[in-house]
């Protein structure tokens, strides 16, 4: 490559630099949503119950039973 490193690494060095900052905003809007005290707390209580979904309506857990295999 020679003399077209001066070029082309510092546009690689942008590139990393802005592909890094784009991530770290969406693991920040990702942040805001799933550490809010209702998020864990619903998190806290799929881990107690992790075999019950809700229902289709939202409004009761749905007992989900183990598949077996045949």
């Amino acid at each position: 490559m020679g003399s077209q490193w001066s070029v082309e690494v510092p546009e690689l060095t942008h590139q990393l630099a802005r592909v890094r900052h784009q991530a770290w905003q969406a693991w920040q809007t990702l942040q805001h949503r799933y550490l809010t005290a209702q998020m864990r707390s619903e998190f806290y209580l799929t881990i107690l119950q992790p075999g019950t979904e809700e229902s289709p309506n939202g409004t009761a857990p749905v007992h989900l039973s183990p598949q077996r295999e045949s």
